[in-house]
């Protein structure tokens, strides 16, 4: 392969001839081929394992990954979406530094935006996205979904109960970053103590795909790497396209992404994303959950590996001692 790509790091050929990948789904094991040399590299590696790592003398990036942010959509169509208190009490619910601290460490980041921090466009609205308890039990009790004896709540016979659907990655690795259990159960576990029974289902890729195109959930779990705000636009656009999972309606939404995708002039871009962020995140529909980060780690014998403004594997340019 010849590259005269911006990208590559030298003229020419690449170094090697071929890349040999191996999927190891299990989290120590990947840390120990990367350890022992087995392999050159690892990606997605767990919090846990990064300060052995360091101490051995590995190599290791945590570059935060452009686009949107883990987060929960709201689907526009259903009673759940269309219930702004419900929206506006899930939002406050959640608590993103006991996600980083429990589940994820410290290379990832507590939610600021729907955007992330490393995303053009992005601006902090933390003081929007506060975890307060309180206040989201404060809401669901204004607005009539009052606690039962099992802890949940509900409003004229109807239990306050949320259908959730992650999206099903096409790639074991998007499935281990985006479906984690132990943030899953965590989630559940915040949103129960207001009182709001979370259900997470869990189905095959064509399931979930049918599903997804009937609109039979209230909430799709979902991030999307982009090194740009326009999945702003891909998501919450009334003209929907296939990632129209919000399902939203024609609002003053339409406005605000008209201008953002219509500006050429980069600063008035990012303003312009700034204000369709601000509008999904003031009525609450999407619920960020965490400024996402992705682990690799380098063996000493491993050489040239570099990401691209995506945070992607640029390859072109690795060699390796043997």
């Amino acid at each position: 392969m010849t590259s005269h790509s911006s990208l590559a790091g030298h003229t020419g050929d690449a170094y090697v001839d071929a890349l040999h990948l191996v999927v190891i789904p299990e989290a120590g094991n990947r840390a120990g081929a990367v350890q022992t040399g087995e392999v050159h590299s690892a990606s997605n590696i767990a919090f846990q394992h990064v300060p052995l790592l360091e101490q051995l003398g590995l190599t290791l990036l945590s570059p935060h990954i452009p686009g949107m942010t883990e987060s929960l959509i709201f689907n526009r169509e259903t009673a759940i979406g269309q219930d702004d208190a419900v929206r506006q009490a899930i939002q406050h619910a959640i608590n993103s530094e006991e996600l980083i601290r429990t589940v994820w460490g410290p290379s990832w980041t507590p939610r600021t935006a729907v955007l992330s921090e490393s995303t053009p466009g992005w601006a902090d609205f933390s003081d929007l996205l506060t975890f307060d308890e309180g206040r989201a039990n404060a809401i669901l009790d204004e607005a009539g979904w009052l606690r039962g004896e099992d802890g949940f709540r509900s409003r004229d016979g109807q239990r306050l109960s949320v259908r959730i659907i992650p999206r099903a990655g096409q790639r074991l690795s998007v499935r281990i970053i985006m479906s984690s259990p132990a943030s899953d159960q965590l989630v559940k576990q915040q949103l129960a103590a207001v009182g709001i029974d979370y259900n997470i289902e869990r189905l095959d890729s064509a399931t979930s795909t049918a599903r997804v195109q009937a609109g039979e959930y209230d909430i799709y779990k979902w991030q999307m790497t982009r090194a740009d705000p326009a999945i702003l636009n891909a998501v919450w656009n009334s003209n929907r396209t296939s990632q129209g999972v919000a399902r939203s309606p024609a609002s003053e939404l339409d406005d605000l992404l008209l201008v953002q995708e219509s500006a050429i002039d980069t600063a008035a871009r990012a303003a312009a994303a700034a204000d369709v962020q601000r509008y999904l995140i003031e009525n609450a529909l999407v619920v960020p959950l965490v400024d996402r980060a992705w682990t690799y780690a380098i063996h000493p014998s491993g050489h040239g590996l570099r990401l691209d403004g995506e945070t992607k594997l640029v390859f072109f340019d690795v060699f390796t001692d043997r």
